[in-house]
């Protein structure tokens, strides 16, 4: 993370101007979308990529999570960070020339609340959740019509929930999928993430994954794994008073929960 400090010392000749008749700003503001804020600094000409740089921050990776952790705001508390900057030549004189047009830049950054917490060794999670519903036949039952047996199994709808769980800021997607690729497919050996589901009811589906780099330096690697829970689990069937276990069963099983921590 870059602070005020590390700007000043990696800056020497950097100063905020906080007089709006001088060019500069010292604004903040809240509302419901997060917190706010803007600076100002002007910089000599020479010290402008430094400064760039610093403000935008180092990559860092702690546990699996990887990200950009640029200028923390240095009034209210911090916790919000530079999301964006601009900069203005100012300041040219006499000795104005192609390679140095103007003597300093003045720099307004502009500072918000990131979409997930810029602290933490493990990738923050969102899940989308969806009900749905299939119909499975009941073996050894049929219809009848006007008393003559029809070729068909009788059927039961049953309900399922397909659920994706997104890990944001994950730091390397190789090697999770390097764990993932081996549970995929199977079914849950043990009670199943934070709702605790029983065994032989979740499967893992199939994982996604993207990675995006963002203007300001941002690395955003996320991976999405996509789980089906089932109220008869895929290797159970429907009976007349019930559901019963198949043997041998047709999914193969495993703990899937290490999927989430990959």
């Amino acid at each position: 993370m870059s602070t005020i400090t590390d700007l000043y010392n990696a800056c020497p000749g950097a100063r905020e101007i906080i007089d709006p008749s001088a060019g500069g700003t010292f604004d903040a503001s809240w509302d419901d979308g997060g917190h706010s804020a803007q600076l100002a600094f002007v910089v000599p000409i020479a010290q402008q990529a430094t400064f760039i740089s610093t403000v935008k921050g180092t990559q860092v990776a702690s546990g699996n999570v990887i990200q950009r952790i640029p200028l923390e705001y240095p009034y209210d508390g911090g916790l919000i960070y530079a999301r964006a900057m601009r900069r203005t030549g100012i300041g040219a004189d006499r000795n104005v020339s192609k390679s140095r047009p103007f003597t300093h830049c003045k720099f307004d950054i502009f500072f918000g609340t990131y979409a997930y917490p810029m602290t933490g060794d493990s990738p923050f999670r969102t899940t989308q959740i969806r009900g749905n519903s299939k119909i499975i036949t009941i073996p050894g039952t049929y219809f009848t019509v006007a008393g003559v047996k029809l070729d068909q199994n009788i059927g039961r709808q049953v309900g399922t929930i397909e659920f994706a769980i997104t890990k944001h800021r994950v730091a390397d997607i190789d090697t999770s999928m390097g764990i993932i690729k081996d549970l995929m497919g199977k079914v849950n050996s043990t009670p199943f993430g934070p709702m605790n589901l029983p065994i032989g009811k979740v499967q893992l589906v199939a994982p996604e994954s993207s990675s995006v780099t963002t203007e300001f330096g941002q690395v955003q690697n996320s991976l999405t794994l996509s789980f089906v829970y089932y109220e008869v689990g895929p290797n159970e069937i429907v009976t007349g008073s019930g559901t019963a276990a198949v043997s041998p069963p047709p999914v193969g099983s495993a703990d899937i929960n290490l999927a989430l921590t990959a």
